[in-house]
């Protein structure tokens, strides 16, 4: 974070409500439409029998969805990391999201890594029945991301 703030310096407050202009409803419609098609791939990838492939697709459903959530509010994060930290500091913590999509969040970033990279060392591990969770988990956090953005303003479009 600290390094992208010095390659990127910002000429704007974060945790501060963006102006709901032409760019801001692009950006979302943007992040949103990627979120949606991650989610439908999770869903087929499920239905073909790979799990692991769906839970990384479900992951990236949710990254994109919070990404949205967190540049409305004048947060702009690029490494996943940073997407994590801002999510509980500005939505999680402030009260707009409960603490329980900060906790799904996590557990998608986790499974994520595992399915990706399926290191023996990794921790946490999941089995199978877990996995065939997630698609369903990063559902539940991209619908609720949804209202956020429809509750200031920024519904976003629908068309993909």
């Amino acid at each position: 974070w600290q390094e992208e703030g010095r390659s990127t310096p910002l000429d704007f407050e974060e945790g501060q409500l963006r102006a709901d202009d032409e760019t801001t409803q692009y950006t979302v419609d943007a992040y949103m439409r990627d979120s949606r098609h991650n989610l439908r791939a999770a869903g087929d990838l499920l239905k073909l029998d790979y799990p692991d492939i769906a839970t990384s697709r479900a992951y990236y459903a949710a990254f994109d969805a919070a990404t949205a959530a967190l540049y409305i509010l004048n947060v702009v994060r690029g490494k996943h990391a940073s997407i994590k930290t801002a999510l509980h500091q500005f939505l999680a913590k402030s009260g707009y999201l409960e603490p329980e999509y900060g906790q799904t969040y996590d557990l998608l970033s986790d499974a994520r890594i595992f399915s990706d990279y399926k290191r023996p060392d990794r921790e946490p591990k999941f089995t199978e029945d877990q996995l065939r969770q997630f698609p369903a988990e990063a559902q539940r956090f991209v619908t609720r991301i949804e209202r956020f953005l429809q509750e200031r303003g920024f519904a976003p479009s629908q068309d993909d």
